[in-house]
């Protein structure tokens, strides 16, 4: 599982604006399953972001790929926390 983690955490704000660390493909795929705005829920970056989780999950890539999928989902939805 620690093979999953990311170097940098990505932080994203969820829909009470509580900022998440998220620091792993296994968080990230929570958050979007979770935590993931119901406004942006089922766009095509969320879903995106969910299938590279589960390839990375399934050892078929390696874990940047979801952490590149998951911060332009978060972009996407406007819940990307900066700094």
């Amino acid at each position: 599982m620690n093979s999953n983690r990311w170097n940098l955490p990505v932080p994203v704000r969820d829909g009470q604006d509580i900022v998440f660390e998220i620091r792993s493909v296994r968080h990230a795929a929570e958050f979007l399953i979770l935590h993931w705005p119901d406004s942006d829920r089922g766009s095509w970056k969320h879903l995106a972001a969910q299938i590279a989780c589960l390839d990375v999950l399934e050892s078929e890539r390696e874990p940047e790929h979801a952490r590149r999928a998951f911060v332009e989902a978060a972009k996407a939805a406007g819940i990307l926390a900066e700094g």
